[in-house]
């Protein structure tokens, strides 16, 4: 496969050496830069991993995080201590009460990683006196350098949502799983799941009871693996999308892009790559809905 054709998968791990260090504008901001095995290079924060003893001339581990609508790629390098899914003892901070978006009250476990991050863990059974100095946590999700942690009472049933379905749940509220991140809280088939509130603040979810979801990828917490049915898309479909304007993407490393700004009818506005140079603002460019996720549309422009 030549080098052109190679893509990187959202979720899978890949191989880097780090070839130096550079300062980005315009905070003069450290970033490691990585080169793959095919050759592509890639930037990584140094301030975010300063615990991690990444360092110039290392190969280290990387898994693809996310790749958003205009093609960047954000990579997550493996932990030196934690392990997503394993489960470690962490000392017990304090505890909090904390008032959500909608009013209630809910109590909050702070517990430290080894570096001394202080992680909010959705966990209120521990003793008024504050007895209990470590807490069994299961590593759910570490991005950008954190640990997002479930409160560990043994090995849980897998769940019976088969990836690729579509299921009706019903809502039953929203709580807080870790430090500012709500979650609508979903029930479906006697399981208890849950969808981030920030992404679909157009859906007009509070209003609802249930909704309908299609499971994109495994059920684990902390991912965005339930995508609610889109109110006005469905991927494999085309539609007519509002041009906003050219705009130029800058990715890792200076490559620039020219792309239209297309909006869509909740107000996202999406970089979309075009070969058609005479389309102007205000017209509505015709594009095929690729894939729908965490509500926004990835488009392929076909004029």
């Amino acid at each position: 496969m030549g080098e052109q054709e190679f893509k990187f998968e959202e979720g899978l791990t890949y191989s880097f050496v780090v070839t130096g260090l550079i300062q980005m504008p315009p905070d003069d901001e450290e970033f490691f830069v990585l080169r793959s095995r095919q050759n592509s290079r890639h930037l990584l924060s140094k301030n975010l991993y300063a615990a991690y003893g990444i360092s110039p001339g290392m190969e280290i581990t990387c898994k693809v995080d996310k790749v958003n609508c205009s093609g960047k790629m954000f990579l997550e390098p493996e932990h030196p201590h934690y392990k997503t899914g394993g489960v470690y003892d962490f000392n017990v901070i304090r505890t909090i009460s904390i008032t959500n978006s909608v009013g209630n009250v809910e109590k909050m476990t702070v517990v430290s990683d080894i570096a001394g991050n202080e992680i909010f863990v959705p966990y209120s059974e521990l003793p008024d006196g504050g007895e209990q100095t470590r807490l069994s946590c299961r590593v759910e999700r570490i991005k950008k350098g954190l640990l997002f942690l479930s409160h560990y009472q043994g090995e849980t049933p897998p769940s019976q949502l088969e990836q690729g379905k579509t299921y009706r749940f019903e809502i039953k509220g929203i709580v807080t799983l870790a430090r500012h991140l709500e979650y609508y809280k979903l029930e479906c088939m006697g399981e208890t799941h849950y969808l981030r509130t920030r992404y679909y603040e157009a859906y007009a979810f509070p209003a609802q009871s249930e909704v309908y979801c299609e499971v994109v990828e495994p059920t684990v917490p902390y991912t965005h693996y339930l995508e609610p049915v889109h109110p006005f898309y469905k991927a494999g479909e085309v539609y007519e999308f509002e041009n906003t304007g050219r705009s130029i993407i800058s990715h890792d490393l200076g490559e620039v892009y020219h792309v239209l700004m297309l909006k869509d009818k909740i107000g996202h506005s999406y970089p979309v790559p075009c070969r058609n140079k005479d389309i102007t603002a205000g017209n509505y460019v015709r594009c095929r809905v690729e894939k729908i996720r965490m509500s926004k549309v990835y488009l392929e422009c076909l004029e």
